[in-house]
């Protein structure tokens, strides 16, 4: 199998690298080819194609153009309004009623929020030092299916279209943890920090035969995009798996391990 759309300029002594080395390179070699992937609207289609077993994608409801106007009369009653680019446009409506707002990861107050400076900022071309492929995304805004209940988030690090390791979120919008498990669903004596935030351990028991179903489901994902290295996001509502986006930088590159020995492990898993 030819791995990668996208060459990563290998130096002399690749083998040696970190994880957030190799990274550091691979963001540098991502281009708008890439940037289909990282579009969360158009990204959709190519997962449904898939017709991976098991595997939900959340349907769309309506794309909204720049002229539009926030009209909860001609939206389901409930519904989440996303950007195709960003990270963290949301606006959540429950029973016809902003229920939560949030911009580039900043929650607002849904009652004082305005829909117009919101949608300017939400398209907005998403920008970092190391995600340049964002550049390339036509951003838009649209409306999907609200899932039921709170999803459980999984975010699943594939390597040569296989998981090695991946993650469980829980309080993203309160108390935000994180467990780390290898593959097998063991928990890794690891944690992971961002910016000024360290993520903690939870006690949460992992459903050790839903995560080994999304790992299956994450390794058809991965190597059908056939990237050495991407992150596969699922979420798991009421026991059914759906789709949440596919990652070339998870955290920007600015996430680490905590102890730091183990970006060397991962760093090793990519070849």
């Amino acid at each position: 199998m030819g791995w990668s759309s996208q060459m990563v300029k290998k130096s002399n002594g690749w083998e040696n690298l970190t994880f957030q080395e190799k990274l550091k390179i691979y963001s540098k070699s991502l281009n708008e080819t890439d940037a289909f992937y990282a579009d969360k609207l158009r990204v959709k289609n190519f997962v449904n194609d898939l017709k991976i077993k098991n595997l939900n994608v959340v349907p769309n409801v309506k794309v909204l153009t720049k002229n539009d106007h926030l009209d909860l009369d001609d939206l389901p009653e409930n519904c989440i309004i996303k950007s195709n680019n960003g990270c963290g446009d949301l606006i959540i409506i429950k029973n016809r009623k902003i229920n939560y707002v949030s911009i580039r990861a900043n929650e607002l107050d849904p009652i004082k929020f305005n829909w117009q400076n919101w949608k300017q900022y939400a398209n907005r071309p998403h920008t970092t030092k190391s995600e340049h492929h964002y550049k390339y995304i036509k951003p838009e805004i649209y409306a999907e299916e609200l899932l039921p209940n709170k999803p459980e988030d999984y975010k699943f690090f594939c390597f040569h279209g296989f998981v090695k390791f991946g993650h469980t979120d829980y309080g993203r919008f309160a108390e935000h943890t994180r467990n780390i498990y290898d593959r097998n669903g063991s928990l890794l004596p690891i944690t992971a920090i961002f910016g000024r935030h360290h993520f903690k351990n939870n006690n949460i028991e992992l459903d050790k035969p839903k995560f080994l179903e999304m790992v299956k489901i994450a390794d058809k994902l991965s190597s059908a995009t056939k990237y050495e290295f991407i992150r596969v996001d699922l979420y798991n509502v009421n026991n059914q798996v759906y789709f949440g986006e596919l990652t070339f930088v998870p955290g920007g590159g600015d996430e680490h391990f905590q102890p730091s020995e183990f970006d060397k492990i991962a760093g090793k898993y990519w070849k």
